[in-house]
């Protein structure tokens, strides 16, 4: 099963697209971002969590949300822009899998010392 965090603006469209995916409307930023996850949320009842395709980079307070998370974790795209600006080390403290998948400048933020 498939559960997906949007803008509260984006769920009727997501909702019609996915019909069989469980559509969680979130808070949006000013720009349209998701601003946070809803209060209710258990990030603890999914099995996998994957972070990053079209959230923006407004969204770091989800992202320190989900990295506190005790599930596996996939990050990309804006998830690894926003991780390159709170510091790689910051996966130091994640005690489950998490996947990063970086194109050549995103690794480049990631790591910059080591290209």
């Amino acid at each position: 099963m498939l559960s997906i965090a949007v803008p509260a603006s984006l769920k009727p469209l997501i909702v019609s697209r996915l019909p069989d995916a469980v559509v969680i409307g979130c808070e949006e930023t000013e720009q349209g971002a998701i601003a946070q996850l809803p209060k209710d949320i258990d990030l603890g009842r999914f099995d996998v969590i994957a972070y990053g395709p079209g959230v923006t980079t407004e969204s770091a307070a989800v992202l320190e949300q989900v990295l506190g998370c005790d599930h596996p974790l996939i990050l990309d795209a804006d998830g690894l822009n926003l991780l390159a600006d709170l510091g790689v080390e910051r996966l130091q403290r994640r005690s489950t899998l998490t996947v990063l998948t970086p194109h050549t400048g995103e690794f480049q933020r990631l790591f910059p010392r080591i290209t």
